[in-house]
């Protein structure tokens, strides 16, 4: 335990017995720092240079080491687009080495130096990102309290002074300061680490301890787990916890829970001895030139329009002397292909049936990162990396193992590493469909007894010949069904006077004769005509 403000060591446990083992463990034995270094380097050397703010995004994707050599975050598992503060608070490691990717090599190894850390190589190491150098608590401990005290670093010491029996100081400690940040990125990086207390990596420690205050922290864990770290800080005191073997031996198990506990069951006993020596009502203070700030988080401009549609704006805190003046450009409308999975930019002449419409991300920390994986399902299917899509030299071969089923027809997937997508036809030439991307080799909604064949498309938009024919099933003939017959008698037809229901019926009227109008009412006959003379007789 250091205090903040002089450097002076209050306390130190250097091992379990001394009688057993008189190396001390907190001052003389090197260990791995692991993810403790990230709020210093990359993040902060990052912050004080204006590469990246608390707000701005780093890809969090699988990621390998320039040159060969892979790496990976504690756990496994990728976030995709975490901001700095999420990536200090969960510590993932893709973006930390991205980050110090950006930093001039040099300037950040002397950086490591003027923190108090003698790492084992004369340059800066892209594994340092991830805490791979080694250091003894009290050294890791005093650089992590560079940022309690506003970027300045007070040296560590044990011995303040040494005097004889008669009262004469033969030795006095001297304090040195070294000032490696300014004060806004010391309390940018602060702000961040509060958040690894309250809801990070270390958010046990709160429901352990049994005082309050204004706490920062980083956790860390070495390679191959040899070593477990939590440095904690108030605005008073710093204090570093190192858990692991004497000898370099994997530690079993997640021991993350254990070390905390220790962490605080060690405070609780000093806060019990000596409250006043370690504890205070004060926080830490915001030093001038800290606003809060909306920036477009995968550039660290002012958001445009494009980035308020994508989700990817970010308010957080800022260093007033590095905000952003102009507006985000990163942000790009763009037409993308998809390739066994994976988004690529169309061309000219990518036909526009095998496209989708997204946008692409034209910055540095996004150069070639395919993170669709990793993103929430309302950017996942949008964003494209810059990337441009595969060709492959020639038109594609013909399409193969073509086969028809009911109303599906199906081929085998195309080998080449440029093809978009599939066109059917019929036999005669007619196309029929277009199938998006290369991995979907069948199409159902075909006609039956047609024949057809299918050609792959590149990202050219060059076609294959065609492929071999098939011939889909045609429809069987429908046969119309008899009615069954009925195993009643047939019925006679009905007898004149029979309706067929059993009744009786009146035979028809007879047709009125001429003079009668049907309503049985007689009419006068008409009468005789007159002779013009009476007959005549023989007398």
């Amino acid at each position: 335990m250091q205090d903040n403000e002089t450097g002076a060591i209050l306390s130190f446990v250097g091992g379990r017995d001394f009688e057993e083992e008189s190396f001390n463990l907190a001052t003389q034995a090197r260990r791995s720092v692991g993810s403790t270094v990230k709020p210093l380097m990359p993040f902060a050397s990052a912050m004080e240079r204006g590469i990246v703010q608390p707000g701005v995004v780093v890809p969090d994707v699988p990621t390998n080491y320039r040159g060969g050599g892979t790496f990976s975050n504690f756990g496994g598992g990728y976030a995709g687009i975490p901001s700095v503060r999420d990536t200090i608070t969960n510590s993932r490691n893709t973006p930390s080495v991205r980050t110090l990717w950006e930093l001039p090599e040099e300037e950040t190894y002397d950086e490591l130096l003027q923190l108090g850390y003698r790492p084992q190589e004369d340059h800066l190491l892209q594994s340092y990102a991830l805490g791979s150098f080694t250091a003894t608590v009290e050294q890791n401990t005093n650089a992590l309290s560079t940022l309690a005290t506003g970027g300045t670093r007070n040296h560590s010491y044990m011995i303040d002074r040494i005097e004889t029996h008669t009262g004469e100081i033969i030795y006095e400690h001297e304090s040195e300061q070294t000032d490696v940040f300014s004060p806004q990125t010391a309390y940018l990086a602060i702000d961040m680490m509060r958040d690894v207390v309250s809801s990070g990596t270390a958010s046990r420690i709160p429901g352990l301890t049994n005082f309050g205050g204004d706490w920062a922290g980083k956790t860390g864990t070495s390679q191959y787990t040899y070593d477990y770290w939590f440095v904690g800080m108030n605005p008073k005191v710093s204090f570093g916890v190192w858990l692991g073997y004497s000898e370099h031996r994997s530690l079993q198990g997640d021991y993350a829970p254990r070390n905390q506990r220790l962490w605080a069951t060690l405070m609780n006993a000093a806060v019990e001895a000596d409250s006043d020596a370690v504890l205070t009502d004060d926080r830490f203070s915001q030093p001038d030139g800290i606003v809060r700030q909306s920036i477009c988080g995968v550039s660290g401009l002012l958001p445009s329009q494009a980035c308020y549609d994508a989700g990817l704006v970010n308010t957080d805190l800022f260093n007033s002397a590095h905000l952003p003046t102009e507006y985000d450009d990163s942000l790009s409308g763009t037409r993308y292909v998809t390739i066994s999975g994976q988004s690529y930019l169309a061309y000219d002449d990518t036909p526009s049936e095998f496209t989708d419409t997204g946008f692409s991300v034209n910055s540095t920390f996004f150069s070639g990162v395919d993170i669709s994986n990793y993103l929430p399902e309302s950017l996942s299917g949008n964003l494209v990396p810059e990337r441009d899509a595969p060709i492959v030299d020639g038109n594609p071969s013909e399409v193969t193992g073509v086969s028809s089923s009911g109303g599906t027809i199906s081929w085998a997937q195309h080998g080449a590493g440029d093809i978009v997508g599939y066109r059917i036809y019929t036999a005669s030439g007619e196309h029929v469909a277009s199938v998006k991307g290369n991995t979907t080799t069948s199409y159902s909604g075909v006609s039956s007894g047609q024949s057809y064949y299918v050609a792959a498309v590149d990202t050219l938009g060059r076609q294959s010949g065609a492929s071999s024919v098939t011939e889909t099933e045609p429809d069987e003939p429908i046969e119309e069904e008899e009615p069954p017959e009925s195993d009643l008698p047939e019925e006679e037809a009905p007898s004149e006077g029979d309706n067929g229901d059993g009744e009786d019926t009146e035979p028809p009227e007879e047709t009125p004769p001429n003079g009668d109008d049907g309503d049985d009412e007689p009419t006068e006959p008409e009468p005789e005509p007159e002779p013009d003379d009476p007959p005549t007789t023989d007398t």
